[in-house]
């Protein structure tokens, strides 16, 4: 019989640990303001010329973690939404990194000019 009243007692144990383990996460409210910065600094840097496919991921994934959060599925939501800011700082990456290649592009070509120049003042 003591037996009995000790398993009783740790299945009911183990079923608490169970279900807390089961309850919600919290709201990931943290994230969500991260993916929304990143989402809106990706479209101030014109991320739609460079990257459409980037942001355009982002602000899909950014949407469906918000149903999420409204479903109380907030693991999944934080997924999505650390998916979201991963895929909007990718697109400005790509802005910054095309930006890059114009301007040393620039540089080449204002440093050939100044080569000629220097040349031409030298004869």
């Amino acid at each position: 019989m003591k037996f009995l009243r000790r398993s009783g007692s740790l299945y009911i144990i183990l079923l608490i640990v169970f279900l807390a383990g089961c309850s919600s996460a919290p709201k990931p409210q943290a994230e969500l303001v991260l993916a929304k910065d990143s989402i809106e600094r990706a479209k101030v840097s014109k991320a739609y010329d460079i990257a459409p496919k980037n942001i355009n991921a982002a602000e899909t994934k950014l949407a469906q973690a918000e149903d999420l959060m409204d479903q109380e599925e907030n693991r999944k939501a934080k997924i999505l939404l650390e998916q979201a800011q991963k895929d909007a700082e990718t697109a400005i990456a790509k802005v910054n990194k095309e930006r890059a290649k114009t301007s040393l592009e620039e540089l080449k070509t204002s440093m050939a000019e100044l080569e000629k120049k220097l040349q031409s003042e030298t004869k």
